[in-house]
């Protein structure tokens, strides 16, 4: 029963051989000793086993604790991790000011139908502005956790870009 648990603890362990077999010995020991204390306390063999397997885990959790740690992802500090939010805050800033200038010419001019088109596309270029650069934002923070997080960033940033030659398309 032992040598069976032993072998499921061996299929989930990511460790090199020689540090395996350490680690096999280590809980075998551990093991034997738990049976004997059990067998000790009046329990019969086969239930000492099954008991003492019991108290060490299941296999894959005790492989789980002598396998190493991944490794964190690499993080990018400084100037190098904020540079994907440039492009979205340019846009956001050109949109505010845009919003800023169609609301001082409405305050001049009165509301007319020219001036109700330019302030809804402002505003809805602004508010789409502010949603990547958020986005962006959220990405390059993330991505100290996970580097899929710092493609993302770089992704937004992208889709920003796009929106700007879009705009000026239609």
């Amino acid at each position: 029963m032992i040598d069976r648990y032993l072998e499921d603890v061996d299929s989930y362990l990511q460790i090199d051989a020689a540090h395996r077999r350490r680690v096999l010995a280590e809980i075998e020991g551990h093991l034997h000793d738990a049976v004997e204390a059990h067998i000790a306390d009046g329990i019969q063999p086969k239930d000492a086993m099954r008991r003492a397997i019991a108290e060490v885990g299941a296999p894959q959790d005790v492989a789980m604790q002598f396998s190493p740690a991944p490794p964190p992802a690499r993080s990018i500090r400084g100037w190098r991790r904020w540079t994907p939010i440039a492009l979205p805050t340019v846009v956001l800033a050109g949109g505010l000011a845009l919003t800023a200038w169609n609301l001082v010419y409405l305050v001049q001019h009165g509301l007319t139908r020219g001036v109700q088109i330019a302030l809804r596309y402002s505003l809805l270029y602004t508010a789409v502005a502010g949603a990547l650069t958020a986005t962006t934002v959220i990405a390059i923070r993330n991505g100290d956790r996970d580097a899929a997080w710092r493609k993302a960033a770089w992704v937004f940033a992208g889709v920003t870009g796009l929106v700007v030659v879009l705009s000026y398309a239609f």
